[in-house]
């Protein structure tokens, strides 16, 4: 009975060392078959009493002794062992025709962005001189390879071109291959988190001079980035981890980042009585009637004609002329604009599926993110890869 004991227990430390495979879908079938047969067999062949009659008034009892004849230790172990190796091998074999499978996905995709990119041959072979080039591809085999998801082989091969464009060593060269590398630790709701806070906190479109233009954008571009929205506080934390972002202490609104963005669309208007005058009892529209213009939002007004404050700021420091009321100037931009209350429902009535995304800033951390420059350049260059906007990572990095 001991040396039952003993080698089920041997049996027992083989499955726990092999437990990943053993309790796999093939593996927990042979487990089961192998020991449903030895506790058959031993159930067969235990131990019993033989009672024979002798004679009319004798009984002679016997003990008949247990005769094991299941699986022994070795046998068990060198099925276990065989059966082990041999699937092992078979799926090394499997993962090895997936592996080059995805390495050629990689390197056609990468090819074909090249093609579409119009880089020239000797661009490119002299990129890949660079042995940090060399090294850059190498972690985008890497990283594919492990993950072989479909928005991965498309946004590291736009980072692949987008390294082999940067020739000079540079902050952006360096936060380029970072991105390259960190890329396939992370999922498709990080691809989205990084892409928002890029594309509203940090970018800004020149050509919204009106609410069409504004509605076009919103439908062309925000929408699409928010397919898969994740609240969970573990993925903000994770951005954190993988360096791509930090969650600060202070938090900007969404209406407040549209607000900034484009404040020309969201001011209210003067009428004549509230323009503001110059120090010499001027009103402003008519000392600078070519910075005026009636009002977006109410054609009995008047606002200025600039739709952000870095084009006030352009045209002022351009024309001496405005020199001497310029501080008033700059005061009447921030006057008579709406409140966030008032800018988010404007946005919503003109893409109601904007509503979705205000509730997500208001309770997520994503109000909180800032992006490091290698959560910049994943986060545009998801932006390219969903919308096919372009975008000029020299201008922020």
């Amino acid at each position: 009975m001991n040396n039952i004991n003993t080698i089920i227990g041997r049996i027992w430390s083989i499955i726990y060392d092999n437990k990943e495979w053993l309790f796999s879908g093939a593996g927990l079938l042979i487990v089961t078959i192998l020991f449903n047969r030895f506790y058959k067999d031993k159930t067969k062949n235990t131990n019993s009493l033989s009672i024979k009659k002798q004679g009319d008034y004798a009984t002679n009892i016997q003990k008949v002794n247990s005769v094991n004849i299941g699986l022994s230790y070795s046998e068990v172990h060198t099925i276990c062992s065989d059966l082990i190796k041999d699937n092992l091998i078979k799926f090394t074999q499997i993962a090895e025709g997936v592996a080059k499978k995805r390495d050629e996905e990689l390197f056609y995709s990468f090819l074909k962005k090249l093609y579409e990119a119009q880089l020239q041959e000797k661009d490119v072979l002299q990129a890949f001189a660079n042995p940090d080039m060399q090294y850059a591809y190498i972690e985008a085999r890497k990283g594919y390879i492990r993950k072989g998801t479909p928005e991965l082989v498309e946004i590291l091969s736009s980072l692949l071109v987008d390294r082999a464009k940067e020739t000079g060593y540079s902050l952006l060269q360096i936060a380029l291959s970072e991105a390259i590398k960190v890329v396939p630790l992370l999922l498709k709701p990080h691809f989205n988190i990084l892409a928002l806070t890029f594309i509203l906190t940090y970018a800004q479109n020149s050509d919204i001079n009106d609410f069409n233009a504004l509605k076009a954008y919103l439908r062309r571009v925000i929408v699409p980035l928010m397919q898969t929205l994740e609240t969970k506080e573990s993925y903000f934390q994770h951005l954190e981890y993988v360096s791509c972002a930090n969650i600060s202490v202070a938090s900007l609104s969404l209406a407040d980042i549209f607000k900034e963005r484009y404040t020309g669309l969201f001011v209210l208007g003067f009428d004549k009585d509230d323009m503001p005058k110059n120090a010499d009892g001027k009103y402003l529209d008519s000392l600078y009637p070519e910075l005026f213009k009636p009002c977006i939002n109410d054609n009995n007004k008047k606002q200025l004609r600039l739709m952000r404050k870095s084009d006030l700021e352009q045209v002022l420091r351009a024309n001496t002329k405005y020199k001497k009321d310029e501080g008033i100037i700059r005061e009447l931009f921030n006057k008579k604009v709406m409140n966030s209350f008032e800018i988010q429902n404007k946005i919503i009535g003109l893409e109601p599926k904007m509503r979705e995304l205000f509730q997500y800033w208001d309770t997520t951390s994503i109000e909180s993110l800032t992006l490091t420059s290698v959560g910049m350049i994943i986060g545009a260059a998801y932006v390219k890869q969903v919308t096919h906007e372009k975008i000029d990572l020299s201008i922020w990095i």
